[in-house]
């Protein structure tokens, strides 16, 4: 009898804990919250788009990878992409570094009319889009991005 009603205890206890691992909710993008020019890499330039995330669970979740495209007005500037772990305490906001690339010609063809379209307005449209892939207590979660957020330019 003792035996057979830690079983059931211990059936119970895991469903409950598969069952809350699954309710991980996707970190929320609040806003963009700088735009900085790194550097050329040879044929392109880097630079670095700072993304105020903020984690809604209440548990420590961390971003395992991220693939994204980086849109700026409407003109596709680059792509991010790492594998770096970077992680958010349970309802926390952080800033989370971006490091894109794009070749000197997207720059070119892009970026010198995206600065055209703005004609002299510093507030841009910066859009995120890709996958992010992240974890929270062992469990691995893909999470679709696409969003668009302003950002002012500080020249």
């Amino acid at each position: 009898m003792k035996r057979s009603f830690l079983t059931v205890f211990a059936c119970l206890s895991l469903v409950l804990i598969l069952s809350s691992c699954g309710q991980i909710l996707e970190p929320v993008i609040k806003e963009v919250s700088s735009f900085k020019l790194k550097g050329n890499g040879g044929s392109g330039l880097n630079f670095e788009v700072g993304v105020q995330v903020f984690n809604p669970n209440k548990m420590k979740i961390s971003m395992v990878s991220y693939d994204l495209d980086i849109f700026v007005n409407g003109v596709n500037l680059g792509r991010a992409n790492s594998k770096e772990k970077q992680s958010l305490k349970g309802q926390e906001q952080k800033e989370i570094m971006v490091n894109v690339s794009t070749s000197l010609m997207k720059l070119l063809t892009g970026g010198l009319g995206m600065l055209a379209n703005s004609s002299g307005n510093r507030d841009l449209q910066v859009r995120v889009k890709g996958d992010i892939q992240g974890s929270a207590m062992g469990v691995k979660k893909k999470f679709s991005l696409d969003e668009e957020l302003p950002v002012t330019l500080n020249l």
